[in-house]
């Protein structure tokens, strides 16, 4: 189930996107901003849950560290791309191509997590089965 949630949070941070990009009056951007917050909220938790089932025990904190490190290079490289885009081709293209990455980003995203949903059982069903 954790793959559908995922996917949805990806739909919507691309239809965010493309909202930032050609919104004309500030409510569409103020009703972007609530998208994008719906978004987080079902992002984050799933990701974590998924991170947390599909890493072995005893590497658990590495593979949390790997995903914060993952935050921190798009805080990075973000700002430094996305001002190249912005000064080459203006908001419209920066944010159109955030969008296809966001979408691609979330299809491949649906699709691993789909595989883990499938193949990794949790705690509580493997109790059951004992």
């Amino acid at each position: 189930m954790s793959h559908v949630v995922i996917g949805a949070s990806y739909a919507l941070f691309t239809v965010v996107s493309l909202s930032y990009g050609f919104a004309d009056i500030i409510v569409w951007l103020f009703a972007a901003e609530f998208i994008f917050t719906i978004g987080e909220m079902m992002y984050g938790p799933q990701m974590q849950k998924v991170i947390s089932i599909m890493a072995p025990a005893e590497q658990r904190g590495f593979y949390f560290s790997v995903y914060g490190a993952s935050h921190l290079l798009s805080r990075g490289l973000g700002p430094i791309l996305g001002g190249i885009l912005l000064s080459w081709g203006g908001g419209e293209t920066l944010f159109t191509a955030l969008a296809v990455v966001m979408a691609l980003t979330g299809i491949v995203m649906y699709r691993v997590v789909r595989s883990f949903d499938h193949s990794v059982k949790l705690p509580e069903e493997r109790a059951l089965e004992a």
